[in-house]
């Protein structure tokens, strides 16, 4: 088969390419023209950004489109052959995967991503959405680009070609280039991520340290339970930020999804491990804290479950998502133990500090005691107090 270059010939395609950077220019010059005329100086920021988001998604999907033609059959005389299709396929590719790209290094502020934190988290994921957006095309025309260079690569070491100084072009520099531009685009998906990921971290540690700072009240349940509602206050809260995040991510970012759930489960493991004795101060707060703790390793159990049923994930993430959860299932289960053995220590203080053993077999046993009351109440409370710590070693074994 002839040369790609050869058969569309280098003028051909060197003018094709920069058709393409204009295209892609103009594009981008009007929507800022657009977005300058409707914002004022509070929402400026925030119209540039959807702006060019949109455009980038805009161009992403006419880039899906093309590759599909080169397993059709041609009509357009001006692309006589397949080998001239890929070419100009792979040009549009290229131009307008780097107009893109600079773009957005400009709104995350430079290849460092200094402008980060100051994007709010809808502007975080939108640009995760779009570089899956963009992956997901260029996989699906070269697969072999999507696989990524063996080796790490930095916005300075721009290719000859999308930095203007070459002027010849053929098939080779355009799958470097491209590769390249893939390659840092899915640097700005990761830097995107982790910034989310901070942000996911730093507002659950917020929420989750007021929940545990509140003075709770113990109550009875109509089982004749000691609870508090920390499991209510905490898990509503989890609930909503889950939610938000769920509602908030597309169907393309199942990764990032569970590592957002994962971080969540962490937090709230390290909190749990951290506050645990600030809950065991008497018998009934031991007493409380072990039904607490109980209550909320299954509904964290719960909460995963119906995660996983409610999604399409990979097995891998499946797997990852039950092994966060299970270690936080884990730590509430020994902590319930561990509060439930606890109350031994306040019951036999309360029995020895009653001094129950000097009232034991002695003459007012034989002639006023005669119900054994004493006994009867003692024999009760270690009977309740071993059926409570069976319970609870039951509940748990299975995690711990």
């Amino acid at each position: 088969m002839e040369d790609e270059t050869t058969a569309l010939g280098n003028n051909e395609l060197l003018k094709m390419y920069h058709e393409f950077e204009a295209r892609a220019l103009e594009k981008f010059c009007r929507v800022h023209l657009q977005a300058a005329d409707k914002a004022n100086e509070d929402n400026a920021s925030s119209f540039q950004f959807s702006a060019i988001v949109n455009v980038a998604m805009e161009l992403v999907t006419e880039i899906k489109k093309y590759p599909q033609r080169c397993n059709d059959v041609h009509s357009d005389s001006l692309m006589p052959s397949l080998v001239e299709d890929k070419a100009f396929v792979l040009s549009r590719c290229t131009c307008f995967g780097y107009s893109c790209l600079t773009r957005v290094i400009q709104l995350i502020g430079g290849a460092d991503g200094n402008n980060l934190p100051k994007l709010t988290v809808t502007q975080l994921l939108a640009l995760v959405a779009w570089v899956e957006y963009f992956r997901n095309a260029i996989e699906k025309a070269y697969p072999d680009i999507n696989v990524g260079p063996s080796k790490k690569m930095y916005f300075s070491e721009i290719p000859l070609l999308l930095a203007g100084k070459c002027e010849i072009i053929d098939t080779e520099r355009l799958t470097k280039a491209l590769s390249w531009v893939n390659y840092m685009v899915w640097e700005v998906q990761r830097m995107s991520q982790d910034e989310f990921l901070l942000r996911t971290s730093a507002e659950t540690d917020k929420w989750i340290t007021t929940v545990y700072k509140n003075k709770y009240k113990i109550r009875q349940t109509n089982d004749g339970n000691l609870v508090t509602d920390l499991c209510e206050d905490v898990f509503s809260l989890a609930d909503i930020q889950l939610r938000t995040i769920r509602e908030r991510l597309t169907d393309t970012s199942d990764a990032l999804h569970v590592m957002a759930v994962c971080l969540i489960f962490s937090r709230l493991r390290s909190k749990q491990i951290s506050s645990r004795d600030n809950f065991i101060k008497d018998l009934e707060s031991c007493c409380a804290a072990a039904n607490d703790f109980q209550r909320m390793s299954k509904r964290v159990e719960d909460l995963s479950r119906d995660f996983i049923k409610h999604s399409n994930f990979p097995d891998a993430l499946v797997s990852m998502l039950q092994d966060s959860c299970g270690t936080l299932v884990s730590v509430y289960s020994s902590d319930a133990t561990f509060s439930a053995k606890m109350s031994h220590a306040y019951i036999m203080e309360s029995i020895e500090s009653s001094n129950l053993s000097k009232k034991f077999f002695r003459r007012e046993w034989e002639t006023t005691l005669t119900c054994n009351q004493l006994a009867l109440t003692l024999t009760l409370t270690l009977v309740r107090l071993l059926y409570l710590s069976f319970v609870v070693l039951c509940e748990t074994s299975s995690v711990i």
